[in-house]
C-alpha cells in the first residue's frame, strides 16, 4: 500500500542493492530532464529504456528475488515493495511522455491509488533526490557487474552453467579502485555469482598455479618497429611474465629498454599474453580485472547444483499447470536414476519444499517408484533429462 508505505520511512533499513537503485533513478531523473531541455529526446528516451532493461529489470529484480520470495511480512520485504513502487511509479511518469497511451494504461490498472490524481498526465514530472545519489556506489556497482560478467564468461568456457555454485572465485583487480570496490560489493557479487568463497588479490598478485607466457603481437609492433622487433623480442624474454602484465593492465602501457639502449613503448595490443591453468579452472578477463573460477565437482557441488537443475523444472511444471506463483502444490515426487542422489537431494528438501510452494517433497529411487507408482497420484508428471539422466517428477495439487 503505497499510501501506508512512504520511502522516506525506510531510509535507515535499505540495503546497498537498494541504495544503488535509488542512486540509480534520481541519476537517471536528471539525466533525462536535461536532455529533454535540449530537445535531444532520442538520447532521452534510450536513456530511460537503458535504465528500465539494464538496471531495474537484469539487475535489481534479480539481486532482490530472494527478499520478497518469503512467505512472512517481513521488514525486509517491505522495504524491497516500497523501493521497487518508488522506482517503478517515478519510471511510470517519464514513460508518459513518450509512451502515453500505455503510461496511461499502465497507471489506471496498477499504479493509481485511492488519492491518486485522474491521469498519469496531471502528476507532476519527477524531482530529482539529490541526497540518493552516490556516484561512487554506481561506480562500485558498475565495476562488480563488469566483474560479475566475466565470472559468467569463464563458467561458459568451462562448460560450467551458474546454477551450479563453484568453490571459489578469484578476483585479480588490475587497481586499488577495483579491489576497493570489489570489497564493498564482496557479499552481493558472492551470491550472484555462486560461489562459495570469494578470494580477492592485491594488485600485482596472481595464483601461484597461473602459469603465464607472453609474446609479441607481430601483427601490431612489426607495422610500428619494423627491424627493431627482433631485439623487442630479445628484451621481452629477459622480463618476468606477470611484471610485464601488471604494468600493461595497470597502466595500459610497458617502457622497456632494448639492446641498443633506445626505450620503446609498448601498448596493451602490443602483446599477446596466454596462460596455463589447472583442468579444474576457468579463467576471463574485463577492463577491471582477472577472474578464476575454480568448477571442480565435488559431492556438495553436485547435490547443490543439482538441487537448483531440478527446482527450475518444477517452476516449469507449475507453469504448465497456470497455479499462481503463491499456491501451494500438495506434494512433489522426484524420482532419481540412481541411489546415491536420493542422499544428496534430501539434504535440499526443505530448501525445495520453500522454492517450489510444496507442502511435501519425497524422493525416490526409479526402483521402488516403480512398486509404489499406481498408490502416488499426480495431478501431472513428466520426465526430464538433466546432464544426460532421465529424472521423473509429479506434482500433486
Amino acid at each position: 500500500d503505497p499510501l501506508k508505505h512512504k520511502l522516506s520511512d525506510y531510509l535507515e533499513n535499505l540495503q546497498i542493492i537498494d541504495k544503488w537503485i535509488l542512486s540509480r533513478l534520481n541519476t537517471c531523473i536528471k539525466e533525462v530532464t536535461e536532455l529533454l531541455e535540449s530537445l535531444e529526446v532520442n538520447k532521452a528516451a534510450k536513456t530511460l529504456f537503458n535504465f528500465i532493461v539494464e538496471d531495474v529489470s537484469h539487475t535489481y529484480l534479480r539481486f532482490i528475488r530472494r527478499r520478497v520470495w518469503i512467505e512472512e511480512e517481513t521488514l525486509d520485504k517491505t522495504v524491497c515493495y516500497t523501493v521497487l513502487y518508488n522506482v517503478l511509479s517515478n519510471v511510470l511518469k517519464m514513460v508518459a511522455v513518450f509512451t502515453p497511451y500505455i503510461a496511461e494504461e499502465i497507471y489506471q490498472h496498477f499504479m493509481r491509488d485511492e488519492e491518486g490524481l485522474e491521469s498519469i498526465h496531471m502528476c507532476d514530472w519527477p524531482n530529482v533526490n539529490e541526497s540518493l545519489i552516490d556516484k561512487q556506489l554506481e561506480e562500485d556497482m558498475e565495476i562488480m557487474l563488469e566483474t560479475l560478467s566475466a565470472t559468467i564468461d569463464a563458467r561458459k568456457r568451462k562448460g560450467f552453467k551458474l546454477r551450479w555454485p563453484t568453490l571459489e572465485t578469484i578476483i585479480v583487480p588490475f587497481n586499488e579502485r577495483t579491489l576497493s570496490a570489489m570489497k564493498r560489493l564482496e557479499q552481493l557479487y558472492a551470491k550472484a555469482a555462486n560461489t562459495r568463497k570469494v578470494s580477492l588479490m592485491n594488485v600485482g598478485e596472481y595464483p601461484d598455479f597461473a602459469k603465464f607466457k607472453i609474446e609479441p603481437n607481430y601483427g601490431s609492433i612489426g607495422p610500428k618497429y619494423k627491424e627493431k622487433v627482433p631485439l623487442i623480442l630479445k628484451a621481452l624474454n629477459k622480463m618476468d611474465a606477470r611484471e610485464v602484465i601488471t604494468k600493461l593492465y595497470k597502466e595500459g602501457k610497458l617502457e622497456i629498454e632494448i639492446a641498443t639502449k633506445e626505450k620503446i613503448e609498448l601498448m596493451r595490443e602490443d602483446i599477446n599474453v596466454s596462460q596455463e591453468l589447472p583442468e579444474e579452472y576457468g579463467y576471463s578477463e574485463s577492463k577491471y580485472g582477472i577472474v578464476y573460477v575454480n568448477c571442480k565437482v565435488t559431492d556438495e557441488i553436485m547435490a547443490e547444483a543439482l538441487t537448483n537443475d531440478i527446482i527450475r523444472r518444477i517452476q516449469a511444471m507449475r507453469k504448465d499447470l497456470r497455479l499462481d506463483i503463491e499456491q501451494f502444490v500438495k506434494r512433489v515426487t522426484i524420482v532419481t536414476p540412481e541411489k546415491k542422489y536420493v542422499k544428496l537431494l534430501s539434504k535440499h528438501a526443505e530448501y525445495m519444499k520453500t522454492e517450489v510452494r510444496a507442502e511435501t517433497i519425497e524422493i525416490v529411487h526409479k526402483d521402488i517408484y516403480v512398486s509404489v507408482k499406481d498408490k502416488m497420484k499426480h495431478t501431472y508428471e513428466k520426465e526430464w533429462k538433466i546432464n544426460e539422466e532421465a529424472f521423473i517428477i509429479g506434482i500433486l495439487v
